[in-house]
C-alpha cells in the first residue's frame, strides 16, 4: 500500500495531533458529543443494514422464508466467538462481524426455536 505525503506527516506528528484532538473535545465539548453521537448512530445504522440485507439475500437456511430481518436469526454452527447484535451495538469493525457470520447459518425464528427445543432429543435437533 502506497503511503501519501498527508499519511506520512500524520505518522509522524501523532502525539502532537492527538494532544490537539484531545483539547479541541474539551474546548467544543457539547458540539462534540452531539457530533459523536450522531456518527456513532449513522455508523450502526449502516452496519444493522449491511447484516439485514444479508438475512434478507440468503432467506432462511431450512425452510427459505425471506419476510423480514427481524424474523431471521443466526445459529451458529460450531464455535460461538460473539454475538452478532452485541458487535453491531459496539460498532466492531465489519470485518470481524464477517468472519463471525460465516460461522453461522441463517433461520427463521420458527425453525431456530423448533431446532433448540428439539437438542436433547434425537429427532429434529440442530446440528
Amino acid at each position: 500500500m502506497e503511503v501519501t505525503t498527508k499519511q506520512a506527516w500524520r505518522r509522524s506528528h501523532r502525539k502532537e495531533l492527538a494532544a490537539y484532538q484531545h483539547a479541541y473535545r474539551l474546548a467544543h465539548k457539547e458540539e462534540y458529543s452531539t457530533y459523536r453521537r450522531s456518527w456513532e448512530r449513522a455508523h450502526r445504522l449502516k452496519i444493522q443494514d449491511r447484516v439485514n440485507q444479508i438475512k434478507l439475500e440468503h432467506g432462511c437456511h431450512k425452510c427459505g422464508f425471506r419476510g423480514h430481518p427481524k424474523a431471521l436469526d443466526f445459529h451458529h454452527v460450531g464455535g460461538k466467538t460473539l454475538e452478532i447484535s452485541k458487535a453491531v451495538n459496539r460498532m466492531w469493525r465489519w470485518d470481524r462481524i464477517a468472519e463471525e457470520l460465516m460461522r453461522c447459518e441463517i433461520l427463521c425464528a420458527n425453525c431456530h426455536r423448533a431446532g433448540h427445543g428439539s437438542i436433547s432429543s434425537d429427532e429434529g435437533g440442530m446440528d
